[in-house]
């Protein structure tokens, strides 16, 4: 007789009870409707925020949880150079989010650029536009697990 829970495989024959461990895979999060564009910061005229979203969904049979990591990379267009991928964090607000979805469950991830920047964030003036967009420059954005699974990305440019 053999039994599978899950990650758990029993075998009974001639008397004897075998019980091995199989590493349980966690499949990735599939991602689609990803999007970008960018709009003044309301504390900075002269700045650009991005506004991201992007449908996040759990094409598994069984509960996924992942933690999401949001990612930019820029590319200079006045120096003709690539910088080096950002995870965007922050100590009081972070676009990184837990998530847990059902089988087939989606979620709609949102990030609007606007965030507390430090203590206390009752504070208005401790809110500022991160990451901010540049001139002249195209950046990239996306999401991230912690398997290195990634969104395909997104880009904004903005000129002078």
């Amino acid at each position: 007789m053999k039994q599978s829970l899950d990650d758990i495989n029993i075998t009974e024959r001639n008397n004897e009870l075998n019980i091995a461990m199989v590493p349980l895979i966690v499949p990735p999060f599939t991602f689609t409707s990803e999007a970008v564009h960018d709009e003044v910061c309301p504390t900075a005229t002269g700045y650009r925020r991005p506004i991201y979203s992007c449908q996040i969904s759990n094409p598994a049979n069984r509960q996924v949880s992942h933690r999401l990591d949001f990612y930019r990379q820029r590319y200079s267009h006045y120096y003709n150079k690539w910088y080096d991928p950002i995870k965007v964090d922050g100590t009081c607000s972070s676009p990184s989010i837990e998530l847990a979805l059902a089988p087939g469950e989606s979620f709609n991830y949102h990030f609007d650029g606007y965030r507390c920047l430090e203590e206390p964030c009752g504070d208005p003036d401790n809110w500022g536009c991160d990451p901010g967009i540049p001139q002249n420059s195209t950046v990239y954005f996306w999401l991230q697990d912690e398997e290195g699974n990634r969104s395909m990305g997104v880009s904004v440019f903005r000129g002078e």
